[in-house]
């Protein structure tokens, strides 16, 4: 049995990107990893008390606010790795002409974007397309994500960082060097101001919210992601 689930509000969504960014970024300096098709239906979250969510990347940890969720990612299907012989394992796309077909979804623009980023050639490591898939997620949540608080003033600041974090992850040729950027470290801490008249330092957006479906396992997938049929 399934049901929907709503973000609290857009703080808990920021985070979320932030995290997914974090989970892609380790993957690329463990094993080379692209996933390629990270729509928001292969994206899953749970509840955690804790206040940070901890990655270890190149050695050192660091960490990411919760707000009370936990993402992961699922779906590895067409994702590019190196195995321990440093040999790159993927699926060849290169004249799958029907993955690059669809429209009516920003998701099948990713897809466009990856071939003419990877020129595509499919067996190359090319993490600017993990920097797509944020972008996209970002833009998910601004325009289709679903908030039960949708009126207060962290709402409309934390949508305004969804917005600038969508332009901002562009300018990065992988997750591991916007993580390891100084304006990651300012996302992290940005805060609402207390008022409508207090002054604060805006990473400047617009939009509005996220579906999520509980799973039994307390995971909930979000998202209605689709993928295009060969």
């Amino acid at each position: 049995m399934q049901k929907l689930f709503f973000f609290k509000n857009s703080r808990q969504a920021f985070y979320l990107t932030l995290q997914i960014a974090h989970i892609l970024a380790v993957g690329e300096s463990a094993m080379e990893f692209e996933h390629r098709d990270l729509h928001w239906g292969n994206i899953l979250v749970r509840d955690t008390d804790s206040d940070t969510v901890p990655y270890i990347l190149d050695g050192k940890t660091v960490h990411v606010p919760s707000d009370g969720i936990k993402g992961c990612i699922i779906d590895f299907t067409i994702a590019r790795v190196v195995n321990d012989q440093n040999t790159p394992v993927f699926l060849d796309l290169k004249d799958d002409e029907e993955q690059f077909l669809g429209t009516g979804d920003h998701q099948f623009d990713i897809y466009r974007m990856m071939k003419d980023c990877n020129r595509n050639e499919w067996a190359p490591f090319c993490p600017k397309t993990n920097t797509y898939w944020i972008h996209y997620l970002a833009d998910k949540l601004v325009c289709k994500g679903r908030f039960l608080e949708t009126d207060s003033v962290e709402h409309h600041f934390f949508i305004k960082q969804l917005q600038t974090l969508k332009s901002v992850i562009m300018r990065h040729d992988s997750c591991q060097k916007f993580v390891f950027h100084k304006t990651c470290e300012d996302f992290k801490k940005v805060q609402p101001p207390k008022s409508k008249t207090a002054g604060c330092r805006l990473f400047p957006a617009s939009g509005s919210a996220t579906k999520i479906k509980v799973q039994k396992s307390r995971s909930k997938g979000f998202g209605a992601g689709t993928r295009a049929q060969s």
